[in-house]
This record gives structure tokens, C-alpha cells and sequence, in this order.
């Protein structure tokens, strides 16, 4: 009796002395509601072997729902199908590693150049406010003519100067989520071949995927790395 007692303690729904691969990272698609997850360890007598499930499952906090749970075999399953279909092909891998390479210096190339423009257009400022100056200093500029120019170039100036830190600051901007797209293609083959485990799938998932909803058993995956051809 004492070992059955034990049995059915260890087989109850335990929550949240375990650290589950996907707990967090889905919502109910049918309520809303955040999804969580359930260990249960079941003895089978005939084999003298015991075994444990893990389930996820809405948490009707929010309202009534209908939706059951999901085992996390098949929740590994679907997710591990979904990147597969992200990958790129090994073959290709050469090939989208160059592009990326030779947009990536055709990118310096590009923002040089406009920093260079742009660093010109403030010298030339900068000398007419000089000219200005003197204009005013030799009595041919008044001193109201001088003051509206002088911020009228001080503007035009600023707006240039902002224009060069965005510049060094980001780039060429459209090149990053480029990269990213290849970088994860890359990635998610690799993970789709070897035997990955939960923590590293999960990590994965959640830097291509978002808007993770839990209905019917399934987990439709929206992929955030996008890039325009």
C-alpha cells in the first residue's frame, strides 16, 4: 500500500518544480490564454518500467476553452518540421554566402561615398558661413541680414551633421536583415540534420518565429526574418 501511495504522489500533475523546454512560449489560439505545461509519470507493471509525459495545455484562465493538450514529443515534432522547411539547402549554402559577402562590400562602398557627399556638403557650410562673416565684419552684411543667415546655415548644417551620424550609425541598413535571413537558413539546416535538444530548438524558434499559438494540436509558425529579393 505505502508503494502505491507513492506511485499515485509521483504521478500527479506537478507544474512548477520542473523547467519545461517550451514553457512561455505559446498562447491559446482558441482563448488567449497562456499555455502551460505538465508532467506525468506513469509505472507499467507488466514491464516494471516508468515513464514520464510531459503535456501542454491552456490554462483557461481567461475564459471557458475547449482546446486539449499536446504532447511534447509532438510539439518538438511540428516545431522541428517547421525549421526544417526554413533551412537552405547545404548545396545552396556556398553560393548565399557570397552574395552576402559581396553585398556586404558593396555596402561599405556605398556608405562611404554618401559620407563622403555629406561631409563635403558641411565644408561648404562652413565656408559660406565664413563669408558671411566676413561680410558682416567688413560692414557690407547688416547685422539682422547676418543673424537670419547665420541660422538659416546653422540649420542646413545641423540637418547634414544628423544625417552623417545616422549614417555611421546604421549604414546601409536593409543589409542586416539580410543577414540574419541567411545566418538562420544556415542555422536551421544544421538543426534540422543532428539531433538537437529542446532548449536549443526553442532557442532557434524564437529568433526566426513569433506569434506562437497553441489550437487543435498544432502550432501554425510565423517566421519575423524576412527579406525582399
Amino acid at each position: 500500500e505505502r508503494v502505491q501511495s507513492n506511485i499515485q504522489k509521483f504521478s500527479r500533475p506537478r507544474e512548477t518544480s520542473h523547467d519545461f523546454a517550451f514553457s512561455g512560449l505559446m498562447r491559446c489560439g482558441e482563448c488567449g490564454a497562456t499555455i502551460t505545461a505538465e508532467q506525468h509519470i506513469k509505472h507499467y507493471k507488466r514491464t516494471n518500467r516508468t515513464v514520464k509525459y510531459i503535456y501542454y495545455r491552456c490554462t483557461k484562465k481567461i475564459k471557458p476553452c475547449s482546446q486539449p493538450y499536446l504532447e511534447e514529443n509532438n510539439l518538438f515534432g511540428q516545431l522541428k518540421s517547421e525549421v526544417k522547411s526554413s533551412a537552405l539547402p547545404k548545396s545552396w549554402q556556398p553560393e548565399w554566402k557570397t552574395r552576402l559577402a559581396q553585398d556586404r562590400v558593396l555596402a561599405d562602398d556605398s556608405k562611404e561615398k554618401v559620407l563622403a557627399l555629406l561631409h563635403t556638403q558641411t565644408e561648404s557650410f562652413d565656408t559660406k558661413l565664413n563669408v558671411l562673416l566676413d561680410g558682416y565684419l567688413d560692414g557690407t552684411v547688416d547685422s539682422d541680414i547676418y543673424k537670419t543667415k547665420k541660422n538659416q546655415l546653422f540649420q542646413e548644417k545641423l540637418k547634414i551633421e544628423q544625417q552623417i551620424s545616422k549614417t555611421e550609425e546604421e549604414g546601409c541598413s536593409w543589409l542586416e536583415p539580410f543577414s540574419k535571413f541567411v545566418n538562420c537558413a544556415i542555422l536551421a539546416q544544421k538543426i534540422a540534420r543532428k539531433g538537437s535538444v529542446d532548449s536549443e530548438l526553442r532557442f532557434f524558434v524564437q529568433n526566426i518565429g513569433s506569434n506562437f499559438f497553441l489550437k487543435d494540436r498544432e502550432i501554425p509558425f510565423c517566421c519575423r526574418t524576412r527579406t525582399r529579393t
